[in-house]
């Protein structure tokens, strides 16, 4: 399995770096997210997730893992909570934007 995660990371980084150039022209919330974004971001939030596994254990991944059920599955919460996001594109456009300036 570590060979395969490896192999992934690298795909991923020549791909990136491959795409430099679009990904920083790239305007966040008005260009779309091409599918190949969608799944190389899956695949890295995979690997970030299976490193705190591995590094910390099981109950460090718990919570970003309710997170990202709620990401998912908010959408049928009650209204109090102010969810927003409608499919797994906008979540992955929350997880990549930049930082918001005030």
């Amino acid at each position: 399995m570590d060979g395969l995660l490896t192999l992934g990371i690298i795909v991923t980084l020549v791909c990136y770096l491959k795409e430099v150039a679009r990904l920083i022209a790239r305007m966040e919330r008005i260009d779309d997210i091409l599918l190949i974004d969608q799944l190389f971001g899956a695949f890295l939030l995979f690997v970030l997730l299976e490193s705190v596994r591995r590094l910390i254990g099981w109950i460090l991944l718990s919570v970003p893992l309710l997170f990202l059920a709620f990401a998912f599955i908010g959408q049928w919460v009650p209204e109090w909570t102010n969810y927003s996001w409608e499919n797994s594109s906008e979540v992955m456009e929350c997880c990549s934007q930049k930082p918001l300036r005030a």
